[in-house]
């Protein structure tokens, strides 16, 4: 089973969008469930930032953070990740909004009572985490170097100092097109 279809899978288990990215991202344990818990449904259901983007940003730091106290090399290489992750996410959704994905309030009866007649969870929640699945890989393609494997960010989760992982980032022209990878 791939990334993509853990996700889905775990999403229809019943865990949320950001839950379901995270865990597919870093493996399927007590810890990414417990990170990503608060910010499903856009952050703790205020529909803010669509939680499976957020997700993918947990994946970020969890897989390209330092493991201490960061430099501010450690910071770019994250946010670096989570900027260009948001401009793709972003442009294929027109958003990254959890409110203006769905189009209705996730808080109220009436809401979640349309987002089940229109089949809103699937729709739009499920290819948001499909989306931010690929564009991951995406972004792991284009960068050249897979990201450390989920028992490595285990063993940051315990102490284990693994190191850094230098990735070279890529650099856009005007129209936003990759011209050049710099290290």
């Amino acid at each position: 089973m791939n990334k993509t279809e853990t996700a889905i899978r775990l999403f229809r288990e019943g865990y949320s969008c950001s839950q379901s990215v995270l865990m597919a991202c870093a493996g399927e344990s007590g810890t990414a469930a417990r990170v990503a818990s608060a910010f499903g449904g856009g952050m703790g259901r205020l529909q803010k930032t669509c939680g499976a983007v957020t997700g993918a940003y947990l994946w970020f730091g969890m897989a390209f953070g330092a493991p201490g106290r960061p430099e501010e090399s450690d910071k770019t290489r994250v946010y670096e990740r989570v900027r260009e992750f948001n401009r793709v996410f972003t442009q294929r959704n027109g958003t990254d909004q959890c409110s203006e994905l769905l189009g209705e309030d996730l808080n109220t009866q009436e809401g979640k009572e349309k987002i089940a007649q229109k089949g809103l969870s699937g729709k739009v929640c499920e290819k948001c985490i499909r989306d931010a699945i690929e564009i991951i890989e995406i972004l792991e393609k284009i960068i050249g170097l897979k990201v450390i494997g989920a028992e490595d960010v285990a063993a940051v989760g315990r102490d284990k100092n693994i190191g850094h992982i230098l990735i070279p980032a890529v650099q856009r022209d005007k129209t936003g097109e990759v011209f050049a990878f710099r290290n």
